[in-house]
């Protein structure tokens, strides 16, 4: 296993351990990513670990690899993410899964938050 499949394997499972949507938090998932490459090449200067080549690089593959498995354009995240946050500025204080939860139970609009819910737990899966 080289230094890369490590990584995505290590992101992918911090994404599932910290319920990231990546179709709403493609910065969250970003900044992750940028964090998990620099703990792995702190990492390799004291283990047996294969060293990373290219840490940009590293980042770039493994944010591509998120991108196809989501099946998700970056360009269109990151702009949803720009809008709906303005620009970071505003974060939101309700869990996405424990609200769409609770929508897809209660008010006028259950059906559409269902099938919202639903498409938020195959994303996590």
């Amino acid at each position: 296993m080289d230094a890369i499949d490590v990584v995505e394997d290590e992101v992918r499972e911090l994404v599932r351990r910290r319920g990231i949507d990546p179709t709403v938090d493609s910065a969250g998932v970003r900044l992750l990513v940028e964090q998990v490459v620099a703990d792995y090449d702190e990492r390799t200067l004291s283990s047996s670990l294969p060293p990373l080549v290219d840490p940009p690089g590293t980042v770039r593959t493994v944010f591509d690899a998120v991108e196809k498995a989501y099946g998700v354009d970056r360009n269109i995240v990151t702009a949803i993410w720009g809008i709906e946050s303005n620009f970071g500025t505003a974060g939101g204080d309700r869990p996405v899964v424990r609200s769409t939860a609770t929508l897809a139970c209660v008010g006028r609009r259950q059906g559409y938050f269902r099938d919202e819910f639903l498409a938020t737990l195959e994303i996590l899966n």
